[in-house]
């Protein structure tokens, strides 16, 4: 049973800024471990914003064979953003951004249908006027952390 929605931003951390495979190794293999043991899941729309990007990372999916890292849309899903979407603050997850494809409320919803805890990058604004994850996930109690902290909460050591 998964434990974790993980949002485009923790991979792309990972990936990108903290973590890049060249340099951790191991980060990757426990990530791998992560993914084929079904500890965490993302939706569908996460493979989608990392195919955007030109950094290897969706490559590095498809070379492993973690596509069902990747879940579809379900309906449980789909009404769960349906109901996040319909408080005015929450929409603002997805408005004025760029390059993306509003995978944020899926994130959130993908948790509260499996009672799963969201690994993100982004930080709270401490604001639900002009939310991000973390701050929506706290208005919701649905416990949000970074991929720092799942790696703390799983154990991992380099």
């Amino acid at each position: 049973m998964p434990n974790y929605s993980v949002d485009t931003s923790a991979i792309l951390d990972a990936w990108v800024r903290h973590y890049p495979i060249d340099t951790f190794p191991t980060f990757w293999s426990n990530f791998e471990n992560f993914i084929k043991t079904k500890t965490g899941i993302a939706s569908e729309l996460i493979r989608h914003e990392l195919s955007v990007k030109d950094d290897g990372c969706i490559k590095w999916f498809k070379e492993n064979k973690l596509d069902d890292f990747f879940r579809p849309i379900d309906d449980v899903v789909q009404n769960n953003v349906s109901t996040l979407m319909q408080n005015p603050n929450y929409q603002r997850l997805v408005e004025d951004r760029k390059g993306t494809n509003g995978a944020d409320p899926f994130v959130i919803a993908l948790a509260q249908s499996e009672n799963l805890i969201v690994v993100t990058g982004e930080k709270a604004t401490m604001s639900i006027v002009k939310p991000k994850i973390p701050d929506v996930c706290r208005d919701l109690n649905i416990q949000c952390i970074s991929i720092l902290e799942l790696m703390r909460k799983e154990g991992w050591k380099f």
